[in-house]
Formats: structure tokens, sequence, C-alpha cells
């Protein structure tokens, strides 16, 4: 891929004539420029990256007419489609933008509305779904540092939840056996299920997860686990982690 290489395609969508330019900023990044009449957006796609389930891990240049000269990016996850095209995936976060909202602010969102929890229960709630409050307190106490790693400066900690917040109770999203203290390369690769852990506490790498040892994963890994655990830990194996 050459640096700085661009080029541009345009379609239409929707009635309205979109541009797409992308930029080689280097290897392992890709600008693209998003344009619709006046309104212009861009975004930075780095390999690494997860939009709509895939995990970015090549990028490919088409120029030629019949690829539509986009740019397209390779993934485990999902096979190849025209969603791999970056075109596709600016849209998919253009959106996003749009709205103004992320999941976590519609997780909040939710909360707020909810006519059935107390006020203090939403106060608990909200915390909790940021992984601050009497949840991350709890979670320290429990840990004592990353549970896998042992690591205890308090600055690269992050608590988040076994069974996913979208599908737990409330009192399972307050429960301090439903979390985990995790540094953050750990907690992002147990969040997007490259990672879980057995009923033993040994770690399970998902066969996708090619670069596991690259990001400092390895299948030495533990997790201390007690009995409460293992319900939530059952839930993430079978619905969040990706076994091939």
């Amino acid at each position: 891929m050459q640096d700085c290489y661009e080029y541009v395609r345009t379609e239409r969508k929707k009635g309205q004539s979109l541009s797409y330019t992308f930029i080689a900023v280097s290897s392992d990044a890709v600008k693209v420029i998003r344009k619709c009449e006046n309104d212009v957006f861009e975004h930075t796609f780095r390999i690494g990256d997860v939009v709509e389930g895939r995990t970015l891990k090549k990028f490919n240049f088409k120029r030629d007419k019949e690829h539509g000269k986009s740019v397209y990016v390779e993934s485990h996850e999902k096979p190849s489609s025209n969603k791999q095209s970056l075109a596709n995936q600016i849209d998919i976060i253009y959106e996003i933008n749009k709205t103004g909202t992320t999941p976590v602010e519609e997780d909040l969102s939710d909360i707020l509305r909810d006519s059935t929890t107390t006020e203090t229960e939403k106060e608990r709630l909200i915390k909790a779904r940021i992984g601050q409050g009497d949840f991350r307190t709890a979670l320290i106490t429990m840990w004592d540092g990353c549970a896998v790693t042992g690591i205890k400066t308090k600055e690269l900690l992050i608590a988040s939840h076994i069974k996913p917040w979208r599908k737990a109770l409330n009192s399972e999203r307050l429960d301090p056996f439903n979390g985990l203290l995790l540094i953050a390369n750990l907690d992002k690769a147990f969040d997007t299920g490259l990672i879980s852990f057995d009923n033993n506490g040994q770690i399970m790498i998902s066969p996708l997860f090619t670069d596991a040892e690259a990001a400092g994963i390895n299948s030495s890994m533990t997790l201390p686990v007690m009995h409460k655990h293992k319900t939530y830990l059952k839930y993430h194996r079978e619905h969040v982690y990706k076994s091939g």
C-alpha cells in the first residue's frame, strides 16, 4: 500500500451523491473522507479496530472498476462481502455519530427511563454501567488487582461485566461475581469474545484471535474462579466467546 495514495469513488445512496476518499496514512491505517453535498465526515481505520463485529486485519486497495475502486478490509469473524468495504463501514460509523449516542449512553438512558427502579437503584446501576461506584469497589476488594495478571495499579484496571450488561437482570448487573477487574487488553479481548475462561479458570483463546501473543495474551494465563462466577462464565462461553 502506498503512503497517502488517494482516489475517489462516487455512488448514489438514498437519492444522494456520496464520495469516498481513501488515504493510506500508514501500512496499518487508512483515513476515509465521506462527502455528501456539504456534509463532510472523516474517520481513520486502524488494524485491530472492531467495526460491526469485524476485527480489521488487513487493508486491500481495489483500484479496478469491478471492485468499485474501494478499500476492503480482511477479517476472520465474517466472510468477505461488500460490507468489508471501508465505504460501507464509514457509513456505519457516520450513522452512529449522527445519533450522538454510544451503546453505553443508550444503556444509561434506559436506566433513567425505567419507572420500575428507585432513584437510589438508578444511581447504583449508572455507576455499575460505567465501571465505578460500589461495583468497582467490590471488584477491587475481590480481586485486589487484575484478575489475570495481578497488576495492582488502579489507573490501569477496568471493571467490566462477564454476562453482558444488555443481557443481564438488574440484580446481575450489580453482582460482583458477574464482574472482572482486568487490564485494557484483556478487558477488550474478553468483552469482544476473543477470549473466555473455563470453569477451572483456564484461558480460552479464540481461533480468530491469531495475534493474541502480540497483544500480550497467552495460553498459560488463568483466572481464580469461585463457584458463583461459574454461571456467568458459562453464559459468556456460550453466547459471547467466538469459538470459530
